[in-house]
């Protein structure tokens, strides 16, 4: 008689440490569900705009470089330009 007892009482134990899990594992589920996976998907989507900023700004660089180097061989072309025309007029 006090093992059937017993029994009942474990296997209550049983079935509430059962549903406890359950409800924690249904907890931590929506939790991801609802917070994490939303806060990474933020993350992800604010690294990928960073890097597009980075890819961005590097090509305007490299264009505003190339600009700087053209303007500046016109002005040394320009400046030779002179000069030969000087030396034209000096002789």
């Amino acid at each position: 008689m006090i093992g059937w007892l017993f029994g009942g009482v474990v296997k209550k134990f049983e079935r509430a440490a059962k549903d406890v899990i359950k409800e924690g594992s249904q907890e931590i589920s929506n939790l991801f569900d609802h917070k994490l996976k939303p806060l990474a998907d933020q993350f992800d989507y604010v690294s990928q705009q960073s890097l597009q900023e980075i890819e961005d700004l590097e090509i305007q660089t490299k264009v505003d470089i190339e600009n700087l180097l053209n303007h500046a061989n016109d002005k040394v072309k320009a400046n030779l330009q002179e000069i030969n025309q000087y030396k034209r007029t000096s002789n």
